[in-house]
């Protein structure tokens, strides 16, 4: 699909996306950039090759049976969240890849498949993530950080000045408040 909608993800989901950027190299490694969100998240915290778990470690390489058959780089929407991710495609495809193409604001994934048949046998395996999606304002604290409180979500939704765009003069805060203590109480 040419054109696609950035999605806006609140608290922690499983998610794919559209594929922006695929390119198979001379040594027939496949790379593959999935764009998630359009906006930074917190986190990515797992990987899926179809159903199946991919371990993997900080630099990107994988264990178990995708060992030698992938590697993942992951990148946050954030500037520093992406540096890994862009290096990486900098120096392995440094005439297709450049400054131009980061995708600023966006959380992405980037796998490279090795071809190994024998560990791709049906096919390329559909990516998608566990990830802790957006920031979100909280007026009880005044801080913007990570938070599934579906009062602080909706407050978010309805300021954020790519989704409903209300001003901060428009929201009740002395409701949201009440709301997202409702929501942070535990309940046996």
């Amino acid at each position: 699909q040419p054109i696609t909608n950035r999605v806006t993800v609140y608290g922690t989901a499983r998610v794919s996306g559209p594929i922006t950027f695929m390119h198979v190299s001379d040594v027939k490694n496949m790379y593959i950039l999935i764009t998630l969100t359009g906006h930074p998240i917190h986190s990515i915290d797992e990987v899926f090759f179809n159903d199946e778990r991919v371990d993997i470690d900080a630099n990107g390489d994988v264990f178990g049976r995708f060992y030698g058959a992938a590697v993942i780089k992951k990148g946050l929407g954030t500037t520093a969240g992406d540096a890994d991710l862009h290096d990486y495609l900098q120096s392995e495809l440094p005439d297709l890849w450049t400054v131009n193409h980061r995708q600023e604001g966006c959380a992405k994934i980037l796998v490279r498949l090795s071809p190994d048949r024998t560990v791709y046998a049906t096919g390329l395996p559909n990516v998608s993530v566990v990830l802790r999606g957006k920031k979100v304002y909280d007026p009880r604290t005044a801080t913007t950080e990570y938070s599934s409180n579906a009062a602080l979500c909706i407050r978010d939704y309805l300021t954020d000045s790519k989704l409903l765009g209300a001003t901060a003069a428009e929201v009740d805060d002395t409701a949201i408040t009440a709301a997202a203590n409702v929501c942070d109480e535990q309940v046996a």
